[in-house]
């Protein structure tokens, strides 16, 4: 069945789709038939979530972004995006893509290092992905 072999892939696609499709629910639940006890709780939090970001947190991150420069910025960014890489590692190493978690291992070590615990990128000046 050689001539079968170009449609093989979008038929398994397909019957993939339809199986992961019949897995739903056989019908959405009557609205308001839901019963959740800490409904009246959970919208009390969020409201209070909401006030405080717009009260509290919005205009602060404002005000850092219109008074601290931009070379600040991008050093705390790049700080916040090397600690990070330990995360990607372990994740890389996890899927066992080897390559990437070198990389990754390699670009954490250079900014540790050479860009002063990561507040510099020299792994992107150096050609490291």
């Amino acid at each position: 069945m050689p001539f079968l072999f170009p449609y093989w892939r979008p038929a398994a696609i397909l019957a993939l789709c339809l199986g992961v499709a019949s897995c739903g629910p056989a019908a959405l639940p009557p609205a308001g038939s839901i019963s959740d006890p800490y409904e009246d709780r959970n919208r009390g939090v969020h409201e209070f979530n909401r006030a405080v970001d717009r009260s509290v947190l919005g205009p602060s991150s404002d005000g850092f972004s219109s008074s601290v420069p931009e070379p600040m910025r991008r050093g705390f960014g790049n700080m916040a995006a090397n600690l990070g890489q330990p995360n990607n590692i372990a994740n890389s190493l996890l899927q066992f893509r080897i390559g990437e978690a070198v990389e990754c291992t390699y670009r954490f070590a250079i900014n540790s290092t050479i860009g002063i615990g990561g507040l510099f990128d020299p792994a992107t000046a150096l050609g490291t992905p």
